[in-house]
């Protein structure tokens, strides 16, 4: 998944266009063409965790501004390799060997 992607629709209440896309480890992003750097024609970034902004990942503590489409496709493959809290640990191997 890149940027180009992604589908854009006109945000309501306001003049922008926004694109959100989710991964199965919990995580999104929501892409505007209205944000930080929009007057030079770039976009913003929000990471999102089950539809609500996330501001704790080690991504950002914060939404990212000023990007071209390359940096957004980055910071997509980023997000998409987050783990997933829902995931749980591999179980332990049990030992089935006999006690010498």
């Amino acid at each position: 998944m890149t940027f180009f992607d992604l589908v854009f629709k006109r945000k309501s209440g306001r003049g922008g266009f926004q694109a959100r896309h989710d991964y199965t480890n919990g995580y999104g992003v929501s892409v505007i063409d209205d944000g930080y750097g929009s007057d030079a024609g770039l976009y913003e970034v929000a990471v999102m965790f089950q539809g609500d902004l996330c501001y704790d990942t080690p991504i950002t503590d914060d939404v990212l501004g000023h990007l071209t489409s390359d940096d957004v496709t980055d910071i997509m493959e980023r997000v998409s390799k987050l783990p997933s809290p829902f995931m749980l640990p591999a179980p332990k191997a049990m030992n089935t060997g006999d006690a010498a």
